[in-house]
């Protein structure tokens, strides 16, 4: 017998909150409902889509685009940005992540020639930088950021979830 997924990607609703920070407790993720319910209120207020993926009805991960992202370079060059990707430890590699990707992406060139992202250093994000560049992502070719500020030569950061290396995807010319 077959394994048969139905991936539905659609947009955060107040009904969602309770269930993705249930869900990343389990996991001793901690994000409170809170979290969601600021990114519903961003949502409504046009700065942000928050995407959600839920396979056979049951939530399984989510992703943010930032229109107006907070990285300087993205920020001046109006750049949206795709951020905090997040599926569930229990749905990893089974195509979630790629989804929300497609789904944002299309988004994102609907509205701009230009899709950004930026991705921590650390061991943790391994899995992420596999995705993004078999996705077509390269680096913006600005260096390390810290905190959306580029790290200057010589200059002592710490080795974080906000010392990323940000990446650029194109729009394909049909």
């Amino acid at each position: 017998m077959r394994d048969t997924r139905i991936i539905n990607i659609s947009k955060i609703t107040a009904n969602d909150c309770y269930e993705i920070s249930k869900s990343f407790e389990e996991q001793q993720w901690q994000k409170p409902i809170e979290q969601y319910i600021q990114y519903m209120d961003d949502q409504n207020n046009g700065l942000i889509d928050v995407l959600l993926a839920k396979d056979n009805n049951k939530f399984a991960g989510y992703c943010i685009i930032q229109w107006k992202s907070e990285y300087t370079f993205f920020y001046k060059n109006d750049i949206p940005e795709i951020k905090d990707l997040n599926v569930l430890k229990k749905y990893q590699r089974k195509g979630i992540a790629t989804a929300l990707m497609e789904e944002a992406e299309r988004r994102i060139f609907y509205k701009s020639n230009l899709c950004g992202l930026q991705v921590g250093l650390t061991n943790d994000y391994g899995k992420a930088h596999q995705l993004y560049i078999k996705r077509g992502y390269v680096p913006d070719g600005n260096g390390l950021i810290y905190k959306n500020i580029n790290v200057k030569y010589n200059e002592r950061v710490v080795v974080d979830d906000d010392l990323t290396i940000a990446l650029l995807k194109a729009k394909k010319e049909n």
